[in-house]
């Protein structure tokens, strides 16, 4: 794996022991496995073949369920973040801007006011996570027995700025609520006015 790679594949490890991992363990180690909801296989599918991750993930798309095989780099993950297959510690130079929006993309789901992230995380890696995404973000990933994030534009708006895929891009337009549509046509316009302006 070339190191940009390794860098993707970590991304989605890291996604998944925010959300609900299921750690699994056999003779060739431990693996990872998450389910999806349909609608959201056409980004877990890109997302695989665009960075080339066949060989470490496998997807089941009858039952909509992905494992991360076992390799050095899970197992190196997992003993540094878990302690009895929980997640006990956090290391902020794992979660990076790719890890917070495939998570969403992958796990967010569409509520009246914003989208909420289901989680087995304790209530202090909870705040720790919330405050790491408050500094990528400016806005709050408010806690509970899920995180909710209110407002949501932000969000999408940050995607499109970094021209992340169509399938994500698709995908967190169709979780943005209704309510804050004004307010992503506003942040697009004024960005490409900027940018106008600085062609010129």
């Amino acid at each position: 794996m070339n190191e940009n790679q390794v860098k993707w594949l970590e991304d989605i490890i890291i996604a998944c022991l925010i959300t609900q991992p299921n750690i699994l363990s056999s003779k060739d180690g431990r693996s990872l496995s998450f389910t999806i909801e349909e609608r959201k296989e056409r980004v877990l599918l890109d997302y695989i073949d665009r960075y080339q991750l066949n060989s470490n993930l496998y997807y089941d798309q009858q039952n909509h369920q992905c494992e991360i095989r076992p390799s050095i780099m899970l197992e190196r993950i997992l003993k540094e973040w878990l302690m009895n297959d929980l997640v006990t510690y956090l290391n902020p130079k794992h979660l990076r801007i790719n890890t917070y929006l495939l998570w969403i993309s992958l796990f967010g789901m569409k509520a009246r006011n914003g989208v909420m992230l289901q989680t087995t995380l304790g209530i202090e890696q909870q705040y720790t996570l919330s405050v790491l995404f408050k500094e990528q973000f400016q806005i709050d990933l408010l806690q509970g027995g899920y995180f909710r994030i209110i407002p949501f534009s932000p969000i999408l708006f940050k995607a499109i700025q970094l021209n992340r895929s169509i399938e994500e891009i698709m995908e967190l337009s169709y979780m943005l609520p209704n309510k804050e549509k004004d307010s992503i046509k506003l942040l697009i316009s004024e960005w490409e006015d900027e940018r106008a302006n600085y062609a010129y």
